[in-house]
């Protein structure tokens, strides 16, 4: 008889931002104090703001290979380019905290996604 496992519990995250690390629209050293400055803001806002919803991840490469770093925001379909740290903060409190994204630096969006809602432990598995 198989051995019945748990299913994985996975924090609901509304929105997740993708941060090119690894490609070349930027030097890794660029991309990684942006990343660096996004979980900082991100971290702020749980702690002021009780924003616990948005999470941040790194990426190899996304795909478009100038005007970096760049960061995508998902499930928003917003993408943005040239992200420095300044840039970073206003992302995150703006467009994170306030709703709104920060229309200036924006280069292209995905219309119409949606987030995934929480999927919980299934007891009986």
């Amino acid at each position: 008889m198989a051995k019945k496992t748990k299913t994985p519990k996975i924090k609901s995250h509304h929105r997740q931002l993708f941060v090119c690390m690894d490609g070349d629209c930027a030097s890794s050293s660029k991309a990684k104090a942006t990343r660096k400055a996004l979980k900082r803001g991100l971290q702020a806002a749980r702690k002021e703001e009780g924003i616990d919803h948005a999470l941040c991840t790194g990426m190899e490469c996304i795909g478009v290979c100038k005007g970096g770093p760049l960061v995508v925001v998902w499930p928003d379909g917003v993408w943005y380019h040239h992200v420095d740290e300044d840039v970073a903060e206003r992302i995150v409190e703006e467009h994170i905290i306030g709703g709104e994204p920060v229309e200036d630096y924006i280069f292209y969006r995905i219309e119409g996604a949606q987030y995934l809602p929480e999927v919980d432990e299934d007891e009986n598995a």
